[in-house]
């Protein structure tokens, strides 16, 4: 649902007093693009992983050996962008 004109325009004076007042969390209150890039690859990764699993449980309908394969890899891209994850804050 959009903002009426005064909403944004009371909006854009919060805004204008924040950046005025407190520029520091101002600037921490609007996360980057680049900040959230990771974030964004991670996701990526996750749902990536559960269309190869899901394609790996489907596969294995017939060649069992296949199947295990693809689940295994589907569950690897899935853990792998939470392992890295938690490697880095660990390293901070």
């Amino acid at each position: 649902m959009p903002l009426s004109d005064d909403e944004e325009r009371r909006l854009d004076e919060i805004e204008r007093e924040l950046a005025y007042g407190a520029p520091k969390l101002a600037a921490a209150a609007v996360p980057d693009r680049d900040s959230q890039r990771p974030l964004m690859i991670a996701t990526a990764e996750l749902f990536l992983g559960i269309a190869v699993l899901l394609t790996g449980l489907v596969i294995s309908q017939g060649p069992v050996v296949t199947g295990v394969a693809t689940v295994m890899v589907g569950l690897s891209t899935m853990v792998r962008p939470l392992v890295r994850r938690i490697g880095l804050r660990h390293h901070n």
